[in-house]
């Protein structure tokens, strides 16, 4: 043991020291690992979870998420593989997350994390909504609200969709999308983007997460994504 260490600012976790992880090929060295419980966040991923992968995986591997097969991959960052060749867009790195830059409407440069951890489709913080008048947008329906859990916290938010979506080239017609109301915890945490992606868009897709080259590959599966 370590010592402690605080967890989103409130709860105080213990940190260990783990000689090596390993994730199918992939060994990972002189690791510090958290006692995170996730007794009460299982439920929302359908089964039991003993933890969460976080960067020191993604930083050292390609990671593929291929939704429609419902897998993921892990490729050598330096090795030979197609993967290179892909369309991609750059993956900034803020806060320690991923994020990339997309398009909606009434928007064309917007940041986004990439949130495998999330079931939504697209979701829009609070300060984006405001900050673009989303509400009212041309182009924004909002019909519904309901409970959900972003980033820990639980709120309710608004619902329906946006009538497009776009990352890099790929375009995709009319997602679901959900809108944070006033006061919701990631616009405090992350001033600087507008949402966030969820597994809801990523299950549609073959996700490669190329941290080492500083890039993001989206492959739409299906023909109405362009």
């Amino acid at each position: 043991m370590l010592g402690t260490t605080r967890l989103q600012g409130e709860t105080s976790i213990t940190v260990y020291r783990a000689n090596t992880l390993r994730v199918g090929p992939l060994t990972l060295a002189g690791l510090n690992l958290t006692d995170l419980n996730m007794r009460r966040s299982s439920g929302a991923f359908g089964r039991p979870v003993v933890g969460i992968l976080g960067r020191n995986v993604c930083s050292g591997a390609i990671v593929e998420i291929d939704g429609p097969g419902r897998a993921v991959r892990l490729h050598d960052p330096e090795g030979d593989s197609d993967i290179g060749a892909l369309a991609s867009v750059p993956d900034e790195m803020h806060t320690n997350l991923p994020q990339v830059r997309c398009a909606y409407p009434g928007v064309a440069d917007g940041l986004f994390v990439i949130d495998t951890g999330a079931d939504a489709t697209v979701h829009f913080f609070a300060s984006a909504v405001a900050r673009h008048g989303l509400a009212q947008a041309k182009g924004v329906t909002i019909t519904g609200c309901k409970h959900h859990i972003t980033f820990g916290s639980l709120s309710r938010i608004d619902a329906d969709s946006v009538d497009s979506f776009r990352i890099g080239g790929h375009l995709f017609g009319a997602p679901a999308a959900t809108f944070a109301r006033p006061g919701d915890a990631p616009s405090k945490t992350l001033p600087g983007a507008d949402g966030l992606i969820g597994m809801g868009l990523m299950w549609a897709c073959t996700v490669f997460l190329d941290e080492t080259h500083g890039r993001v590959s989206f492959v739409p599966s299906f023909p109405e994504m362009k």
